[in-house]
């Protein structure tokens, strides 16, 4: 007995490595003769931003820059600042045999503690964490036919959203920005953040044309005292390259900031009211094309017995891509300190995660918040929160198991004190992504004919057969190896599914 199975590949993300490395970071301050002394530190932190990842054989490397940032009041009670930079690395194992398509890297700060040690020295022990993730796309094939040796088969439709490919670009954004009028020459920068704001996208032959903004928000010390800030657009056109790229696809992205640096320049007056910006980006693209595929869900021979290996495939299709914005509002109770006025407020890069509650997809996570603030008594400080968030985005389909990919982007923050010990924090998320509904099916997923010695004996020409109701035609003619059009025409049945007890007349095969 001779056969033929027909195959189709459908592309699938699959993560091959989702995992966290540590690396502590331990640092000695001394403060340079133009810095004042430490009367008290108000706010030490360590920021990061990721250079480059190398990839060799099986190992992953990160390579980052960690910038600690001293923010403390000098012997003159006025607020003052000093960072400094020190290379780090983070480092994980790819499985065995492991191939990464993309990679994406994100690094946080788990604590960063200071303490002073002498007027004009500070250390600072730190824990960083390096979160890698790295993907492949992956074709995996599905038995959807098989043709001669008297094969009979059973095929289902799916709906399925077919990767035709990963791709990866990091690019860098530079320009000079010049403070508004009023403002006063900047002393030191405190905190420097970016956020993505994606545009419109053009595909061409296999090329993506990206478009868009990335806001850079710098808060910094200015030489009157003051704690100012100043927002700047840099614009994006990219051009990304993917092979399969089709207009017909579906193109999904995930923004990276790598790293955001902002550096104090003077203008034509010599007068410190320039900042160079400088923001390293990656961006992730997954490109899907919406498709079907007729999966082999069960198979037999009428010329003879047929080994059928089964196995549940687990599909993809997608529910819907969406782009949307919310206002995350916390209040923070019981802060221990009677605010009178917030100076600045930072938000680092949030994470999420997807999950199906009552017929929506939603999107829960958490950030770091920053919120620099003058007490009652006209004294600075810092506070360092974990805000929780969520947000629901309505399914389109029935769908009873999702997948979700989100790029997830802080575009403000603002925070008020509404009382003694009380504020309240408002932060403006942006979500863009792609939700997926995910199937499980019964298919085939190998055939294989009996030898000689396991052959059943051939059936009789015409058998006598008492069928119960409900019975389909299709068990039937596979126990005695015929057809299901046979038994039909035999028997003059219209339906595939016997209603009542009956007998039936069961001819042998005639192929």
């Amino acid at each position: 007995m001779n056969f033929q199975t027909e195959k189709q590949t459908v592309g699938l993300a699959e993560t091959v490595l989702e995992t966290t490395a540590e690396q502590s970071l331990e640092a000695d301050l001394h403060l340079p003769d133009y810095c004042p002394e430490i009367s008290r530190i108000l706010r030490c932190a360590v920021d990061t931003s990721v250079s480059g990842v190398q990839t060799q054989a099986d190992q992953l490397t990160a390579h980052a820059t960690a910038t600690v940032r001293l923010f403390y009041l000098g012997e003159n009670g006025e607020a003052a600042a000093y960072e400094q930079s020190y290379p780090v690395q983070g480092r994980v194992s790819l499985p065995p045999g492991a191939q990464a398509d993309v990679v994406s890297v994100q690094v946080q700060t788990e604590y960063a503690n200071c303490r002073a040690l002498d007027p004009r020295r500070a250390e600072v022990k730190a824990m960083l964490r390096f979160l890698f993730r790295a993907q492949s796309c992956k074709r995996e094939p599905f038995l959807t036919g098989v043709q001669g040796g008297g094969m009979q088969t059973m095929t289902a439709s799916f709906p399925v959203a077919d990767l035709m490919g990963l791709a990866e670009k990091t690019f860098s954004l530079s320009e000079v920005a010049q403070l508004p009028e009023d403002h006063a020459p900047i002393a030191r920068v405190l905190h420097t953040g970016a956020c993505v704001v994606p545009g419109e996208i053009k595909i061409i032959n296999n090329k993506a044309l990206l478009k868009g903004d990335c806001e850079v928000t710098v808060h910094y010390l200015a030489e009157s005292g003051a704690v100012e800030s100043m927002t700047h657009a840099l614009p994006i056109s990219q051009i990304l390259e993917l092979d399969g790229l089709t207009e017909d696809c579906m193109l999904q992205l995930r923004h990276e900031v790598r790293a955001a640096e902002a550096v104090t320049k003077t203008d034509a007056a010599d007068k410190a009211k320039l900042l160079e910006l400088t923001v390293s980006v990656c961006v992730i693209a997954a490109a899907y094309r919406e498709s079907t595929i007729q999966l082999l869900t069960d198979a037999y021979s009428t010329q003879g017995s047929v080994n059928v290996r089964r196995r549940t495939a687990e599909l993809f299709s997608t529910d819907q891509q969406f782009q949307t914005s919310f206002t995350n509002k916390v209040v923070l109770e019981s802060i221990g300190v009677a605010v009178r006025r917030v100076l600045a407020v930072w938000c680092e890069a949030p994470r999420a995660t997807a999950s199906l509650q009552d017929r929506s997809c939603c999107l829960s996570g958490s950030y770091q918040a920053g919120i620099l603030y003058e007490d009652e008594g006209g004294e600075i400080g810092c506070l360092q929160k974990t805000v929780a968030f969520d947000d629901r985005i309505e399914l389109k389909t029935n769908a009873q198991r999702i997948f979700a990919e989100a790029d997830l982007q802080i575009l403000g923050a603002a925070c008020v004190a509404t009382g003694d010990s009380r504020l309240e924090l408002r932060t403006e998320i942006s979500a863009s992504g792609m939700i997926f509904a995910q199937t499980l099916c019964s298919c085939v997923a190998d055939l294989t004919a009996q030898s000689a010695a396991q052959e059943d004996p051939s059936p009789a020409a015409l058998t006598i057969y008492f069928s119960e109701a409900g019975e389909s035609l299709w068990e039937i003619a596979r126990r005695y190896r015929t057809t299901v059009e046979a038994i039909r025409t035999e028997n003059s049945l219209d339906a595939d599914r016997i209603t009542e007890k009956t007998m039936l007349l069961i001819p042998a095969s005639i192929e």
